[in-house]
């Protein structure tokens, strides 16, 4: 019993890669999710929070109120025209804006909105938290005015005080009350409420779900399929392939083309179980996701045969592609809100295959994008693809001459 155990902690320790492996990932992952959740930092502060603003006013008033938003330290303020602003908000390159109207504080002595908040409601989570700190923002700035506006106007419509010194009276009361009780009422509305909206009513959590899992789930499904090769290499069936009349790269690409092919099939039984289970409406969108499954199968076929190129033992393809796909996961945001991590890992989601296919199923079931802005997120993904295809070939062809 105990030679078998020492045989067997001989051989796993005799494997460095899977020892390294073994024992790093979790602090990896440990590491992973302090970054992406601040527990690296002593006290929790929020990220800064891009905001789209449009001032249409451009006074004095205006002005000086975008110079305030800009200081508090939960925004970042980026100033634009509000059409521009509505395009980036639908496109799904920013979470939301702030449309500050013509004359805006006139509007707010009448009662009447000032400002305008467009929020994708794909991002209603960063939207709803945005929107949190611009009511408590605005509310201090500029509630009095809205509070007397509207007091004013029901005074004159509902009891018929018009300039009369009972009006005025009973404003300057309700003006010491708000001094004296610093009442902030969230019920007053500033802002007139505007979100991106599916034309065909998909809820947004639903096209996530089933974007970042199907992809998430497809990952570790070929990282399994590449552990095949290096299984065959195990016993024997390799050295066999290779005395047959066939160019050794032919057999990596031959892995590859199944590895796409049942990710091909695969995503498509997740779309059409989401479709019968959850109504995602997949049928007007045939095309497209033909194009985006494909390329999303080929992307992750490619790191199934990148990990077997590069591992040389099942074991370390079992501990590194766990590390990997779940990197990828969370800050490709299969896992994490990507807002919801610091500025450096939100900018290396890009490189990953979750980031690029959860964006291109936001574009045919949320945005209804165009065929362009998809062409762009396709080809992004293969050009992940050949990327790790490219560096595949030498590594493979490396471990191929071992054996000989």
């Amino acid at each position: 019993m105990f030679k078998i155990a020492r045989k067997d902690l001989m051989l796993f320790f005799n494997d460095k890669k899977a020892v390294l492996l073994t024992f790093l990932m979790p602090m990896g992952l440990i590491t992973l999710f302090v970054f992406a959740f601040g527990g690296n930092q002593k006290k929790r502060d929020m990220n800064e929070m891009r905001l789209l603003v449009a001032d249409e006013d451009q006074s004095k008033d205006s002005k000086e109120l975008v110079a305030q938003l800009d200081a508090l330290p939960t925004l970042r303020i980026e100033q634009t025209d509000w059409e521009k602003a509505k395009q980036h908000v639908s496109s799904g390159e920013r979470s939301s804006a702030l449309r500050i109207f013509p004359s805006y504080s006139d509007s707010l002595q009448l009662g009447v909105s000032g400002f305008g908040f467009y929020f994708d409601q794909a991002r209603q989570t960063e939207a709803a938290m945005i929107q949190g700190v611009l009511s408590g923002f605005l509310f201090a700035q500029e509630g009095d005015k809205v509070m007397r506006g509207s007091l004013g106007t029901q005074l004159e419509t509902e009891f018929g005080m018009e300039d009369s010194s009972s009006r005025e009276m009973v404003l300057m009361m309700v003006e010491q009350m708000i001094a004296k009780n610093s009442m902030q009422d969230p019920s007053v509305s500033m802002m007139r409420l505007e979100e991106v909206r599916s034309d065909e009513g998909v809820n947004p959590t639903l096209v996530h779900a089933v974007g970042g899992t199907a992809v998430m789930t497809l990952l570790f499904s070929v990282a399994a399929m590449g552990a095949g090769l290096l299984e065959e290499k195990e016993k024997g069936t390799l050295r066999k392939l290779l005395l047959a009349p066939i160019h050794p790269i032919q057999i990596l690409f031959g892995k590859l083309i199944s590895a796409v092919a049942i990710g091909f099939i695969q995503l498509w039984l997740m779309l059409i179980f989401a479709w019968l289970v959850f109504g995602l409406q997949i049928l007007p969108h045939i095309p497209s996701l033909f194009l985006i499954i494909f390329f999303t199968a080929l992307c992750c076929g490619s790191f199934g045969v990148f990990l077997a190129s590069f591992c040389t033992t099942r074991k370390q393809v079992e501990g590194l592609s766990t590390i990997i796909v779940l990197v990828m996961s969370a800050i490709g945001g299969s896992m994490i809100p990507t807002f919801f991590m610091p500025e450096f890992m939100q900018q290396l989601s890009v490189l990953s295959v979750n980031y690029w296919s959860i964006q291109a199923f936001y574009d045919v079931f949320w945005r209804d994008a165009e065929w362009m802005v998809l062409f762009f997120k396709l080809m992004m993904l293969f050009s992940i693809s050949l990327v790790m295809i490219a560096i595949a070939i030498p590594l493979y062809k490396r471990n191929i001459l071992r054996l000989s």
